[in-house]
């Protein structure tokens, strides 16, 4: 039988891990794992291969001034391409 001993979610891809005492599962995983991500101005992932300094950044203060626009922007991941949206200049300078 397996066993949890720590439990972590990380809500903006690449940016330091949240450590849980518990979790909401939905169909999507952990409730709140990565629902964000940094991009680039072509909208690619910047992720921690390409600046490493991102696994210092507390997520949580990120997303705190996270304020969403209007601006809906393609984005690409790897092979997957989608939707995001445009998080603000409070955000961006942030980073």
């Amino acid at each position: 039988m397996p066993t949890i001993s720590r439990l972590f979610r990380y809500p903006v891809k690449s940016c330091r891990r949240v450590e849980l005492t518990t979790a909401q599962i939905e169909s999507t995983g952990i409730s709140g794992d990565r629902e964000y991500m940094i991009v680039d101005a072509e909208g690619v992932l910047i992720s921690q291969r390409d600046v490493a300094e991102l696994a210092l950044i507390d997520p949580e203060e990120l997303v705190s001034l996270a304020q969403p626009s209007d601006d809906v922007l393609d984005i690409e991941m790897h092979s997957w391409r989608g939707k995001g949206i445009d998080q603000g200049a409070a955000a961006a300078k942030f980073l």
